[in-house]
């Protein structure tokens, strides 16, 4: 109870942080889309020239996954629309209020949720189910949009360091009436209840962790991802749905559900969770590969770990 009540604890820099944010979302709210965004675009520029050891390390990253091949005008592109892309989601995000989530139900991009929602309870019955997304296009917004549509999402809140910004997001997250949990010790009863209820959850499992994982192959390398997603999928016995987003423009977005994964009751714990995690990785490392620029590369819980060891087809080769 005594660190809950210091990790609470308000500082002056957390007030002035808090103060900064809540100025820039009045100011995002109040300007056109466009021109909100072109302040983000701003705001990417500045960071990528003026924070070089990050952009650095996301050009390392990115030079690792596709080889010494990809020319260096290309890596630096990637990572450029990289840190625009997630610039453009902060002032999206910002510009969230209850009245502009629910719209996004009704856009082109997201109107095939309530109709994927709805074949799904018609082939898998009224369970819950798991939306596992990688950090691609707008991945808050796809989540909120989801809950607009209909489908009855809820989130895992990682708490923020400044606690006034912690309740802030969560109050954004929660904007259409999403549910936000906390990552606490109750988090895998909780999380269970409401999938058997028919709540869906959206997760980020792309993250990598450095116990209570499982190793599997993404990117080229051999990384810990948590086994969060399978054990929730395992624990209330529903299918996990691999979903991409994407950014299509400045303004436009995109999203694509695959097939189902669904857990078996059958299998030993460990390999179950193992054959979830690295079929869902499967689908994102497709993705990234595919469209690089929409990856959010610049994470400090960066995913990929050490090289993954060559096939025993490669070996001969070699």
């Amino acid at each position: 109870m005594g660190a809950e009540r210091r990790a609470m604890r308000v500082s002056a820099k957390h007030r002035l942080e808090y103060a900064a944010l809540r100025t820039a979302a009045c100011v995002l709210r109040v300007l056109p889309l466009r021109a909100a965004l072109a302040l983000g675009q701003g705001a990417s520029a500045l960071l990528f020239h003026g924070f070089r050891f990050r952009r650095r390390e996301a050009e390392a990253r990115i030079r690792e996954v596709f080889g010494p091949e990809l020319p260096p005008r290309r890596v630096r592109a990637i990572a450029r629309r990289s840190m625009r892309n997630l610039c453009f989601n902060a002032v999206e995000m910002m510009r969230t209020t209850p009245r502009r989530a629910a719209a996004l139900g009704r856009q082109t991009a997201y109107r095939g949720m309530r109709d994927f929602y709805r074949r799904h309870r018609e082939r898998h019955g009224d369970g819950g189910f798991i939306l596992a997304t990688p950090h691609m296009g707008n991945w808050e917004q796809a989540g909120l949009a989801a809950r607009a549509a209909g489908v009855p999402v809820f989130f895992i809140a990682r708490r923020q360091k400044n606690p006034l910004v912690n309740r802030w997001i969560n109050r954004l997250r929660a904007a259409s009436d999403g549910e936000v949990i906390s990552n606490d010790a109750h988090l895998l009863r909780g999380v269970a209840r409401r999938l058997k209820k028919g709540g869906v959850l959206a997760i980020l499992p792309d993250v990598r962790v450095r116990r209570s994982g499982f190793e599997v192959a993404f990117l080229g390398a051999r990384t810990e991802v948590g086994a969060g997603t399978a054990l929730f999928a395992r624990t209330a016995r529903v299918p996990v749905y691999p979903v991409v987003m994407q950014r299509t423009g400045w303004t436009g977005h995109t999203w694509q559900a695959f097939d189902p994964i669904f857990p078996d009751p059958a299998a030993g714990k460990d390999a179950d969770f193992r054959r979830i995690m690295t079929e869902v990785m499967a689908v994102f490392d497709a993705a990234v590969r595919e469209h690089p620029e929409q990856y959010f590369w610049y994470n400090k819980r960066w995913v990929a770990g050490r090289k993954a060891d060559p096939s025993p087809a490669e070996e001969e080769s070699g």
